[in-house]
């Protein structure tokens, strides 16, 4: 059985990682380790499990790391990590930029471990369902809304620095839609960004199969918890994904297992993080309409 020790003591740690390792039957949750002593130590005592004084510490002990941390922490420590040969659950986005998301992605590919990045809607049975049918659909074009007041006072996430950014919407919720239209869609290929308040952007792309998508998400909308709606279009011929069951907990066990799954399968298949990775590069390429304006080539993506 795989031993699992959790790097993060906020909130994605203390409600979904924590528990999610605790509750598996395929894993056993060795410990916590933070920045911080207190909560770390009261975290491993509400799960009755060890608090490690160290990173290198918890390393030694545990055959899985999984890093509830913000995007600008997960690399280096994911790369240490990869290097001492561990099982990797990492978040999204890998990174805070393209360039280190690479260095990160070459580190687990020499290290020889198992790696998943928890993109939630993948792990949605209903979102799965809908991925799996969409691409015979063969939309032309597509929409994704997104919307929660994640970023409003009250929310567990209000005080989290990096999403409260003023492109911290980007990083944060953007791949959630992004990732459920390339599996739906195909490849982005070229997209344009725009800020259009606190906490709301908007992408528009390009698909490599030929479809054309717009992405709204706005994490400061006081009227709802979560919305989320995806359409495809094809001529008068239309296909939604709306109103569908999301349990984090539910998809992160879901997560666990194909981590477990793919430690088992090893070999290069094992380590396959071509998602997220394209999803960094849209970001790349987000990041980069918002700089100069207009649309921006995506690297990396098939012209098909």
């Amino acid at each position: 059985m795989l031993t699992v020790g959790v790097y993060g003591t906020a909130f994605w740690a203390d409600h979904v990682h924590l528990p999610g390792y605790r509750d598996h039957p395929e894993v056993e949750l060795v410990g916590v380790c933070g920045r911080r002593p207190e909560p770390t130590r009261a975290l491993a005592d509400r799960f009755g499990i060890a608090a490690f004084g160290s990173f290198d510490e918890m390393l030694a002990q545990v055959d899985v790391v999984s890093l509830a941390v913000p995007p600008s922490v997960q690399p280096e420590l994911a790369t240490r990590a990869a290097e001492a040969g561990k099982h990797l659950m990492l978040e999204k986005p890998l990174a805070a930029d393209l360039a280190t998301a690479e260095r990160l992605c070459a580190a687990i590919e020499a290290g020889g471990g198992a790696a998943v990045c928890f993109l939630t809607r993948l792990f949605v049975p209903a979102v799965a369902d809908f991925m799996a049918t969409a691409p015979d659909f063969g939309a032309r074009t597509a929409e994704a809304e997104f919307r929660s007041g994640a970023l409003l006072e009250g929310s567990p996430y209000a005080t989290s620095d990096w999403r409260q950014d003023e492109r911290g919407v980007l990083w944060d919720a953007t791949p959630h839609p992004i990732s459920v239209l390339v599996q739906s869609c195909g490849p982005v290929t070229e997209v344009t960004a725009e800020i259009v308040g606190r906490g709301h952007v908007v992408l528009t792309g390009s698909h490599a199969g030929g479809a054309e998508s717009r992405i709204e998400v706005d994490l400061a909308d006081p009227t709802t918890t979560l919305t989320e709606r995806y359409r495809l279009y094809r001529g008068e011929d239309r296909i939604d994904l709306a109103e569908f069951p999301y349990d984090r907990n539910e998809a992160f066990s879901n997560a666990i297992g194909t981590l477990v799954a793919r430690v088992a399968d090893g070999g290069a298949a094992g380590r396959d993080l071509d998602l997220p990775m394209h999803i960094m590069r849209i970001l790349d390429a987000a990041a980069a309409s918002l700089d100069h304006g207009g649309r921006v080539t995506v690297a990396g993506a098939a012209a098909g």
